[in-house]
């Protein structure tokens, strides 16, 4: 796009800030870093390779370098590998990790749905997860780009 955000090949708008792409100059580059995943308690970080997130996350529970994001809960609502989020070429993709209780998607301008049962779904930037009453996380713009 004109703000100089990488994007995938034949997309026609930015998805970082939703300029158009012009499609006539493709360049090649290597995929950058999609996303940040930050949580209402404070933590975050860029997905690199991956983010597991639980009371007390495993790292054998996602792949090779992943990010341990460790959550309070009160109710032990929230299990100890709750949701592994990670990049898959272009996209950013949410698997449950067969929690107790789901997580709660809220993607931006659609209908909000529990995943749960060890689905995976692909979301963008803006979509909010809901662990529990009290532990939110939200999927924002890189902080490396």
């Amino acid at each position: 796009c004109r703000n100089g955000h990488a994007n995938p090949r034949g997309a026609s708008s930015c998805r970082l800030c939703s300029e158009p792409v012009d499609p006539s100059n493709p360049r090649l580059i290597r995929r950058p870093v999609l996303a940040a995943v930050i949580s209402n308690q404070g933590d975050g970080t860029d997905l690199v390779s991956g983010v597991v997130v639980g009371r007390s996350p495993d790292s054998a529970r996602g792949p090779h370098g992943s990010y341990l994001m460790r959550v309070g809960s009160s109710g032990n609502d929230i299990s100890r590998n709750h949701i592994l989020i990670t990049p898959n070429e272009w996209n950013i993709v949410l698997t449950d990790l067969h929690s107790t209780n789901g997580t709660l998607v809220r993607p931006p301008g659609e209908p909000e749905f529990e995943l749960r049962d060890g689905r995976s779904v692909t979301v963008e930037i803006g979509t909010e997860l809901l662990l529990d009453d009290q532990v939110r996380l939200k999927i924002v713009p890189p902080r490396s780009n």
